[in-house]
């Protein structure tokens, strides 16, 4: 074989390689290659991973039964209780005339409705209580506390005046089926107002001093909102509401008091067995005229209340004067009365009671007197308890016998 030959053989067998060898070069300097490229820069951190907190439970709002439903927000800055009173009665009247007439029927005479609480503050407290009674529809209270502490609460709204120990007391804590017949006689009513006072439950000191529209007279309208529901008319719907007087006659109400350490003397019953307790207090009010007429009144009235042992006995006296004159200092006594209980309550379940009330007044008119007997039956105290009483009701010479059953249930 020649060398020329042998050279074109060669050269044919060793191009094809050349050639595949060329083309994978050509590939490398095209394509990226997988390799990390060498860089002077420090390699990027990757940012932190914040871990997702699981979504915490609120805690549930406090329910549950303390002197009322309630409600409560979990740190208890929001309060809301709720509570109503039933009072179902029965009475029978045997009165004065020729012949004596007989009366008897069922009544409601307290079917009540009431929230109260606080708000935003444990400070700030709110209080409102509906009647549905009577075929009506009365607003009793609507008020706010500002408390400072015990010794200073800034009251604002319709309320009962700060005046006598019996009104003061609830309707539930009365040894007999209702107040004496001084109540209307001499202590005003509820009404709309503004008020300093004393938390008596805290501080043995009691005081309170209000000034008021006015028309929580002694013995007149007692400043309630009537509505009637059969045609949802009334003063609510009106312009112009009872509780407002058409000319303001400004009442200024006080009272001052002391009782022993821990004593409930708005309570009249001791269902409690305490060993000893006692409590005194007096009233003033002066119901002014200012729009020029001569219809002031000036009231004043002394109080107490003792228990020991499941006994107890209230008392109180009054007086009352109006304005006889042009001048507001022309005033003549009108009239004064009284009225004292005594019970006693056995193992905290029955509890007999004796009871009497006079009014007598300074004109010919002849005295009043109530002269009372009566046992409570307690179920679960005043929550839930039975009254009856029987009344000799004495006007001059005439006299009206009265019988009274009640069953009460208060929450």
């Amino acid at each position: 074989m020649s060398t020329t030959r042998l050279f074109l053989i060669t050269l044919l067998l060793v191009l094809p390689t050349l050639a595949q060898a060329e083309d994978g070069e050509a590939s490398d300097d095209s394509a990226p290659s997988d390799d990390p490229v060498p860089s002077d820069d420090p390699a990027p951190v990757p940012p932190p991973v914040v871990p997702v907190p699981p979504p915490v439970a609120l805690p549930p709002p406090q329910v549950g039964f303390d002197k009322g439903f309630f409600i409560a927000s979990p740190d208890d800055a929001f309060r809301l209780v709720l509570g109503g009173r039933v009072q179902f009665r029965f009475v029978y009247e045997n009165v004065a005339g020729e012949p004596r007439g007989n009366e008897a029927h069922f009544e409601l005479p307290r079917m009540r409705f009431k929230m109260g609480g606080h708000l935003f503050d444990k400070r700030i407290e709110y209080k409102a209580q509906i009647d549905f009674a009577k075929g009506q529809v009365s607003l009793k209270d609507a008020f706010l506390d500002i408390v400072g502490n015990e010794w200073l609460i800034l009251r604002m709204g319709q309320f009962k005046t700060p005046y006598s120990r019996q009104f003061i007391a609830s309707s539930t804590k009365q040894h007999f089926v209702d107040r004496s017949i001084t109540h209307k006689a001499f202590a005003p009513d509820r009404d709309v107002g503004i008020l300093l006072t004393s938390d008596w439950k805290k501080a043995p000191l009691e005081y309170a001093i209000g000034v008021f529209n006015g028309t929580g007279d002694a013995g007149a309208f007692s400043g309630t909102v009537l509505v009637d529901p059969t045609t949802g008319e009334g003063d609510l719907l009106s312009a112009h509401s009872s509780n407002v007087p058409d000319v303001p006659h400004p009442m200024i109400v006080t009272r001052v008091g002391w009782h022993t350490q821990g004593f409930d003397g708005y309570d009249e019953s001791d269902l409690g067995n305490s060993d000893f307790g006692v409590g005194l207090g007096g009233g003033l009010y002066v119901d002014l005229d200012a729009d020029g007429g001569d219809d002031s009144a000036i009231g004043w009235q002394g109080d107490v209340s003792l228990k020991v042992r499941g006994f107890s006995t209230t008392a109180a006296v009054y007086a009352v004067m109006e304005q006889s004159g042009a001048e507001f200092t022309d005033q003549a006594l009108n009239s004064v009365g009284f009225h004292a209980s005594v019970a006693y309550a056995i193992k905290s379940r029955v509890e007999p009671a004796l009871g009497y009330g006079r009014i007598t007044p300074t004109d010919a008119s002849g005295d009043t007197q109530e002269i009372l007997g009566g046992v409570n039956v307690y179920f679960f105290k005043h929550n839930i308890k039975w009254v009856t009483d029987a009344a000799a009701l004495i006007d001059g010479a005439d006299a009206d016998f009265r019988l009274r059953t009640q069953f009460q249930l208060d929450f």
